[in-house]
C-alpha cells in the first residue's frame, strides 16, 4: 500500500499521466515533473493508444526519467480504454500515499507538488488549487507568468452545502487536484460509464469528505479547442455535446438529493444554452420540452436565444460577431 522510503521520509507520490495524442506537449509536461521541488516520486505513463508519435517520445524520454525518479512505468495500452478505464488503470498501478493525476499536455509549477502535499498533510480527502491557463503555443522554455491570466474561479468559503455548489458551479480545477490514496480506497475508482472523471467524482466525496483549497496556482492549465470539454460549432461537436449532457443529466440525477430547486434551474438552462450556441436544435428541443415537463423556468436570457435562434438572427449575429473580431 503506502510507500514512505525515502532518506527524508517524504511520503511518495505517484504522478499519473494518461496520455493520448500529445506529441507536441509531452515533453513540456515530463519537464515540468523532472522540474518539481519535491523529490520523493514515482511516474507512471499510460500511452491510450495514440495515433500520433506520443510514444516514441516518451520512451526517448524514459532513460532521463529513470534518473530522476524512483519508479517510472510507461506503457501503451493494448486497446483505447477512454479517461476514466485509463485513470483507473494507473491509480492501480500507482504505489504513492498521494495520486497526483495530470494531462499529458498540461504542466505542473515547479512547486506544484511540495505545496499540494504539505495542504493535504493536514487531513483532507482532496486537494486542488488555482492554475495558470496557457495557449497551445506555450512550450516549458517560453513560460512567462506576466502573459498568463489564472483559472480564477470564486471559490465558496462556506463550505456547508458543498454538494450543491458543485452542482451548480464546478468551480475546482480538474488538473490541480491532489489525491491522498486513501481517498480511493473510502470512495472507490472513477465511474467508467462516463467520459469525463473529475466532476463526478468531487461530488462523491463532497457528500461525506473534505475538500481543501490553496489559493495558489499550481499547475499551466492548456486550453485547446480540441479538448474533450471545448466545444466548437460543428457536427462532431454537437454528438459530443449531446453525449456530454446525457451524462451530465446522469451524474445530476445520482446527486439530485443534495440539490435546492434554484441549483436545477441552474443545470439545465446551462444545457439549454451550450445546445443554441452549438446551433443543435434538437437537442435545444429535447431540454425545453423535458423543462417544461419538470416545469422548470427558462431564463430570460435563454428566451432570448430561443427567440433569435428560431428567427435565424443569433446565427447571423454570431458570423457577424466573429468577422468584426478579425
Amino acid at each position: 500500500m503506502s510507500v514512505n522510503s525515502n532518506k527524508n521520509d517524504n511520503p511518495l507520490v505517484s504522478v499519473l499521466i494518461p496520455c493520448y495524442n500529445h506529441q507536441l506537449f509531452i515533453s513540456d509536461c515530463l519537464n515540468s515533473v523532472i522540474a518539481q521541488t519535491y523529490k520523493n516520486i514515482e511516474v507512471i505513463i499510460l500511452d491510450d493508444c495514440s495515433t500520433d508519435d506520443s510514444f516514441l517520445v516518451l520512451k526517448q524520454w524514459e532513460s532521463k526519467l529513470r534518473e530522476r525518479f524512483s519508479r517510472v512505468i510507461i506503457e501503451k495500452n493494448p486497446e483505447n480504454l477512454g479517461i476514466t478505464k485509463n485513470l483507473n488503470k494507473l491509480v492501480q498501478y500507482a504505489k504513492g500515499d498521494y495520486l497526483k493525476p495530470m494531462a499529458s499536455d498540461d504542466m505542473l509549477v515547479p512547486t506544484c507538488i511540495e505545496d499540494l502535499v504539505l495542504l493535504a498533510n493536514q487531513g483532507c480527502d482532496l486537494v486542488h488549487s488555482d492554475a495558470f491557463v496557457v495557449k497551445g503555443e506555450v512550450h516549458w522554455e517560453n513560460i512567462d507568468h506576466s502573459k498568463f491570466t489564472k483559472y480564477g474561479k470564486v471559490i465558496p468559503s462556506d463550505t456547508s452545502g458543498l454538494t450543491n455548489t458543485l452542482l451548480r458551479e464546478f468551480f475546482i480545477c480538474a488538473p490541480t487536484i491532489l489525491y491522498p490514496r486513501c481517498t480511493f480506497e473510502k470512495y472507490g475508482l472513477f465511474d467508467t460509464s462516463l467520459s469525463f472523471e473529475d466532476w463526478e467524482y468531487c461530488l462523491r466525496v463532497s457528500t461525506n469528505g473534505t475538500i481543501f483549497y490553496l489559493d495558489k496556482p499550481c499547475v499551466y492549465y492548456r486550453y485547446l479547442q480540441e479538448s474533450a470539454s471545448h466545444f466548437i460549432d460543428s457536427e462532431e461537436s454537437r454528438k459530443k455535446n449531446k453525449r456530454f449532457y446525457i451524462e451530465k443529466k446522469k451524474v445530476f440525477n445520482t446527486y439530485k438529493e443534495y440539490a435546492d430547486q434554484s441549483t436545477e434551474i441552474v443545470f439545465y438552462n446551462k444545457q439549454l444554452a451550450a445546445a443554441i450556441v452549438l446551433y443543435d436544435k434538437e437537442l435545444a428541443k429535447e431540454i425545453v420540452d423535458e423543462m417544461k415537463q419538470k416545469s422548470i423556468r427558462i431564463e430570460f436570457s435563454n428566451k432570448v436565444r430561443i427567440f433569435l435562434f428560431k428567427t435565424g438572427i443569433y446565427s447571423a449575429a454570431k458570423k457577424m460577431k466573429h468577422i468584426l473580431k478579425r
